[in-house]
This record gives C-alpha cells, structure tokens and sequence, in this order.
C-alpha cells in the first residue's frame, strides 16, 4: 500500500471514531483533487455517495466533467447525484455574483443529500484557502458548523 494511502487511512481513524459505521457523501468535480480523495475513500472501503454539480460555465469541459465522473461512479458501483445548473442565469436571478450562485447552488445541494439519504459527512477535496471560505458560509447560513468537518493536513 502506498504511503499516502496508509497515512489517509490513518488520519480518517483518528479524526473520525468508528469511520467503518458512517457514511461519507464525497463531493466530485473531476479535478485532480476531488478524484484523488474519491480514490483514497474507495480504496479505505469506506460507505461513499458521490455528488457532482455541473455548473454548465465551461461548455464542453462542463460537460465532459460530468461524464468522466458518471462513467467512474458506474464503474465502481457508486450511487451518484447529479445536479446540472444554469449558474449564470441563477446568479442574474438572485442579484449575485456567479462564484456566490455556485456555492449556493453547491452546498443547498450537498445539504439536501445530506438530509435526505442521512449522510454523517460532507467531504470535500478542498485546498487550504478553501477551508476558512467553507466556515464563513455556514456561518452566515446559520448553518451548524460542527457538521462540517475537514480532514486536518496529513503531515500533522
């Protein structure tokens, strides 16, 4: 096993008690990033849900997105969630800018499956920047904060 994978494994015992018995909803872009911590989850054995948003802003690429993540899912026998957005008219709608229509759009949905397929934890793939963001939008959406939950660096 690789190094990587047994520090991960580590990491999700330590900071997750009975990691075995929870259920994860893995946030999937098709970057690098969200398809990595998708890999490591697999490979840990543990009950994953994939949800994916295509926010139709690249074209093509959107699209093409969308697809790789469908066709892994059905590969490895993933439930997958799909939630496929005109983020520019939702943004003109609401009076927003296009980055805060996708957030919005992103975690009401996250949230929503959340609920309803009762899922412990909300993973994302996100980089250190993007932590601090995440914690202000659950605050100013008055949202529980002690439901989010990030996986500390596995250097510590």
């Amino acid at each position: 096993m690789s190094d990587l994978f047994l520090r991960f494994r580590e990491k999700i015992c330590k900071d997750i008690d009975q990691p075995e018995e929870k259920r994860f909803l893995l946030t999937v872009s098709g970057g690098v990033d969200s398809m990595v911590m998708w890999d490591l989850f697999t490979h840990a054995g543990f009950d994953i849900e994939i949800a994916h948003v295509n926010f139709q802003l690249r074209g093509e690429d959107s699209d093409k997105d969308q697809q790789l993540v469908e066709e892994i899912a059905d590969k490895r026998g993933h439930r997958l969630h799909v939630r496929t957005e005109n983020t520019i008219e939702y943004a003109r709608r609401r009076g927003i800018s296009i980055e805060m229509a996708a957030r919005e759009i992103r975690y009401n949905f996250f949230y929503e499956l959340q609920e309803k397929y009762q899922l412990d934890y909300i993973c994302t793939a996100h980089q250190l920047d993007d932590l601090l963001e995440t914690f202000f939008i659950a605050l100013y959406q008055k949202g529980n904060i002690f439901k989010l939950t990030s996986l500390r660096t596995l250097n510590e």
